[in-house]
């Protein structure tokens, strides 16, 4: 069996029950709360340099909108500003592969750091990440998670 990804850009209106699910299920977990459908439309307004859905078979499994970022002391880097895989698809390498898609993305921008922030109880997600490369970053932690980091040889 071949569980290999394919990227490309996702569409926000084709693709919105899974955005919905997505957003709904990560808010959940992180802040403890049902998430309101403003909040969801201000997040999906935002610029992205890259948001791209992860498909298996044709169809949507997994999602990473990147940004570049650059922070005085820090430098230029990657954020991951939203990363999903749905459930169904959990725990079939989609995760790393994802994240691979992203370091890929961060090399051909020349950029050698990658930041993701976490929910705190996000237990699974914070093991695919460490399983994957990442550290504890917790410069970047906020009120409701964790801080990640991801240095990348160029």
């Amino acid at each position: 069996m071949n569980n290999t990804l394919t990227f490309s850009p996702y569409d926000l209106a084709l693709d919105r029950e899974f955005l919905t699910a997505a957003h709904c299920e990560t808010f959940k977990l992180t802040f403890k709360q049902e998430l309101k459908p403003e909040w969801l439309e201000a997040e999906l307004a935002k610029s992205r340099d890259v948001r791209d859905g992860a498909y298996f078979d044709g169809k949507l499994v997994g999602i990473c909108d990147l940004q570049r970022r650059s922070l005085d002391g820090f430098g230029d880097y990657g954020r991951v500003n939203f990363f999903y895989i749905a459930p169904e698809y959990r725990n079939r390498g989609f995760g790393g592969q994802l994240i691979a898609h992203s370091v890929d993305w961060c090399n051909s921008q020349g950029l050698d750091k990658l930041t993701l922030n976490t929910g705190k109880d996000n237990f699974k997600a914070q093991k695919c990440y460490e399983r994957n490369g990442f550290v504890r970053f917790p410069q970047i932690d906020t009120e409701n998670e964790f801080g990640f980091l991801k240095n990348i040889i160029l």
